[in-house]
C-alpha cells in the first residue's frame, strides 16, 4: 500500500489511494514491477509507464526530449545499460534523475553507487546533478527521502546517526575512481551487497576494462542494475566493452553503427546500448534550439570545421559514435584470435614430443600497476599434424614482498625474490635453462639474480634493442630488422602471425585483453613500432604485462626450434645463428662479471 501523505484520497488506475501525491502512487506501482493485484484484479500499465510518470510528478521542471525519453524508457527494462552520446546530450543529468527516482521508490534495501573519475569531476557531474535534483524535489516535497552528508558523499533517506553514516548500505554513494595519481576504482565497495544494487558509472570511456570486470562481485545482490555513460572512444575501454553489440550482431568488428539515435542489444544478459546521435538531437528539428544546454547545429558545424568530419574528436564529441578506425592500429584483435582458434583447446597427437618453455616479464616494483608475470607454453604437434604453442600455465603473478628475508635472515631484494621463484618453478616443472627467457631491458640485475639462484644459461631478451636480422614471420623476403623498430615490436608481430597461422591455443582471455590494448604506429623511416608500455598504461589504465610475458615465451619457443608458419612437425634442432650466439655470449659475460669470487 502507498505511504500516507495527506488526509484526502486520490483515485488513480481504478483504485482509491490513501495519499494526495501522485508520485507516491507511481513509486508504489514501479516498486512492484509496474503491476499490482487488487482482490484478483491486476492494475498497472507496466514499469516504463510508471517510471516515466514518477519522474514527471517528482520533477515537473525536468525536460522530456528525444534523448531523455529514450533513456527513461529503456532504464526499467534492462539490467545493464550503456549510454553513448556526444558532449552536451544530457546523459549525466538524466541518469541522475533516474537514480533518484529509483531511490524514491526503494529508499530501504537499496544501494546506488555513482562514480566518476576524480572528486572534482564527481562534484561537477553525477553527484552535482543528484544534489541539485534532490534540493529541487525537497522544495516541492519536504518529506521526500534524501538527506545529504556531503563530507561522505552519501545521501540517506533520512538524517542518519553517526553509526549509520559509516555502516548503513541504504544510500546513494558517490565515489571517485582516482585519488591523486592512484587508480582505486570501486575496490572499496566490491563486497557491497543489498536487496537492490545500482551502479551508475559516469565518464566510463575514461575507465579501463578492469573497472567493469570488478563489478562481477557486486552482481551477487538479488537485484542489480549497471548503467555506464560517456562519449564513445574505444571498444576496449569500459564503456566500449559494456556497449559492444551482441555476438549475433557481429560485435564491434562486424556491426555498422546506425547514423541515428537508436538502441541495440549489447553483450551480456538483458543488456542494451543507447546511442544518442548528435545530428538528430532535440535541437536539430524544425523548432530550432529549444534546449540551449544540449548540443546545437552551430556547435556541431564549428567542430566539423575545427577538427574535420572524419576526426576522432568530431565523431566522439559531436556525432556520439565510436570513432572510425579505432582498433585498426592494434596488433591483436578478437576476430584475429577467433579466426585462428587461439582460445580453443589443443589435442596433442599422443607422440609425447612435447617441450615446455617459459617467459618472464619482470617488474621490480608495483608502481603504476606493473607486475612480474610468468607464462608457460607447451610446444608440440596436434592431431592434425600442425606445430602448436599452447598456454599450459599462467599467467602467474610473481609475488614480491617488502621486507622478505632468506633462510639466513638476510633481506631479499626484489631481484632475489624473482630469481628464487624462477628457480623453484623451473625445478618443479622440469624446465631447462635454455627454455627460459625474460625481458632484460633495464632488468640486467634480474638476470644476474636468476643466474646466481639457478643458471646463467637462459635467454636475455632485450625488448628495447634492435630486432634480429632473421626472416620475418609472414614475410620471409624481408628481415625483422627491416620491418620493425624495436625487438618488442618484432615479438608482438610474430605472436600476431602465429595466431593468424592457427598455431596458438588456450590463450587466456586475460592475456588477450591486455594484448588488444596496445597500438602500433609507423615510424618516420617506414618501420612499424608498438607504442611504449607507459603510453599504453596512460591511455588504457594498465600495462600489457601479461601479453609481454606471452611473447617472451613464444620467442623462447622459436629459439628452441618452433617455426611460425610451419604446417607439419619439425624435428630439426635450432640453428645457432650469429645474432643469437652474440646475445647469449653477452649475457653470460655480464652474469659472470657479477659473480662473487673468493678474496
Amino acid at each position: 500500500m502507498a505511504r500516507k501523505q495527506g488526509a484526502r484520497n486520490l483515485t488513480m488506475y481504478g483504485r482509491v489511494w490513501n495519499t494526495t501525491d501522485p508520485a507516491e502512487v507511481e513509486a508504489f506501482m514501479y516498486a512492484r514491477g509496474g503491476y499490482y493485484d487488487v482482490g484478483g484484479t491486476k492494475i498497472g500499465l507496466g514499469p516504463v509507464h510508471h517510471f516515466r510518470e514518477l519522474i514527471k510528478h517528482l520533477a515537473p521542471w525536468f525536460d522530456f526530449n528525444s534523448y531523455s525519453e529514450l533513456i527513461i524508457n529503456e532504464w526499467p527494462l534492462h539490467d545493464t545499460v550503456a549510454i553513448l552520446g556526444p558532449a552536451a546530450s544530457g546523459k549525466t543529468y538524466t541518469a541522475a534523475m533516474c537514480a533518484y527516482a529509483e531511490f524514491f521508490a526503494h529508499p530501504k534495501g537499496t544501494s546506488i553507487l555513482c562514480s566518476s573519475i576524480t572528486l572534482s569531476g564527481l562534484r561537477l557531474r553525477v553527484w552535482g546533478a543528484l544534489t541539485e535534483i534532490l534540493h529541487k524535489v525537497k522544495a516541492l516535497r519536504p518529506t521526500a527521502p534524501g538527506y545529504i552528508v556531503e563530507s561522505e558523499f552519501k545521501i540517506f533517506a533520512a538524517q542518519p546517526s553517526e553509526d549509520e553514516i559509516k555502516v548503513s548500505k541504504d544510500a546513494i554513494i558517490g565515489l571517485a575512481c582516482k585519488l591523486g595519481d592512484n587508480w582505486v576504482g570501486i575496490g572499496s565497495y566490491v563486497g557491497l551487497h543489498n536487496e537492490r544494487l545500482i551502479g551508475i558509472f559516469d565518464e566510463a570511456s575514461l575507465m579501463p576494462r578492469s573497472f567493469w570486470d570488478a563489478t562481477a562481485n557486486l552482481r551477487k545482490s538479488p537485484v542489480t542494475k549497471f548503467v555506464a555513460l560517456g562519449n564513445p572512444k574505444d571498444p576496449m575501454d569500459a564503456l566500449g566493452v559494456i556497449a559492444e553489440p551482441a555476438k549475433e550482431l557481429g560485435g564491434w568488428d562486424g556491426f555498422v553503427q546506425p547514423r541515428k539515435t537508436c538502441t541495440w542489444k549489447a553483450v551480456g544478459s538483458n543488456s542494451v546500448t543507447i546511442q544518442l546521435y548528435g545530428p538528430d538531437g532535440p535541437n536539430f528539428g524544425p523548432d530550432g534550439v529549444k534546449y540551449p544546454y544540449l548540443i546545437t547545429p552551430k556547435q556541431l558545424e564549428e567542430d566539423k570545421l575545427r577538427f574535420g568530419e572524419d576526426s576522432w574528436q568530431f565523431q566522439m564529441m559531436n556525432m556520439g559514435i565510436m570513432p572510425k578506425g579505432v582498433g585498426s592500429r592494434r596488433v591483436i584483435t578478437k576476430p584475429l584470435c577467433e579466426r585462428g582458434n587461439a582460445f580453443g583447446e589443443v589435442v596433442w597427437d599422443g607422440s609425447g614430443d612435447l617441450i615446455d618453455v617459459v617467459g618472464l616479464d619482470p617488474a621490480l616494483s608495483m608502481e603504476d600497476g606493473d607486475r612480474t608475470v610468468l607464462i608457460r607454453l607447451t610446444i608440440g604437434t596436434d592431431v592434425y599434424g600442425y606445430r602448436i604453442a599452447a598456454v599450459t600455465d599462467g599467467p602467474i603473478i610473481v609475488p614480491l614482498v617488502s621486507g622478505k628475508v632468506d633462510e639466513t635472515g638476510k633481506p631479499m631484494t626484489a631481484e632475489d625474490q624473482i630469481g628464487y621463484f624462477v628457480r623453484d618453478y623451473a625445478v618443479a616443472n622440469n624446465i631447462k635453462p635454455s627454455r627460459f627467457g625474460f625481458d632484460a631491458t633495464g632488468h640486467g640485475s634480474v638476470g644476474v639474480a636468476i643466474a646466481r639462484a639457478w643458471s646463467p644459461n637462459i635467454h636475455a631478451i632485450d625488448f628495447g634493442g634492435r630486432p634480429p636480422d632473421r626472416p620475418a614471420a609472414g614475410d620471409p623476403e624481408r628481415s625483422e630488422r627491416d620491418l620493425y623498430g624495436k625487438m618488442v615490436t618484432s615479438l608482438w608481430f610474430a605472436a600476431r602471425h602465429a595466431i593468424t597461422c592457427g598455431q596458438i591455443r588456450q590463450l587466456p582471455i586475460s592475456v588477450f585483453e591486455e594484448g588488444a590494448l596496445r597500438e602500433y604506429f609507423v615510424t618516420k623511416d617506414g618501420k612499424q613500432d608498438v607504442e611504449k608500455k607507459i603510453d599504453t598504461r596512460r591511455r588504457m589504465g594498465r600495462s600489457p604485462d601479461l601479453f609481454d610475458a606471452f611473447v617472451i615465451a613464444l620467442e623462447v619457443a622459436r629459439r628452441n626450434g618452433f617455426e611460425i608458419g610451419a604446417q607439419h612437425p619439425s624435428k630439426r634442432s635450432i640453428d645457432r645463428v650469429e645474432w643469437l650466439e652474440k646475445t647469449q655470449r653477452a649475457f653470460l659475460e655480464a652474469a659472470r662479471a657479477h659473480e662473487l669470487v673468493p678474496a
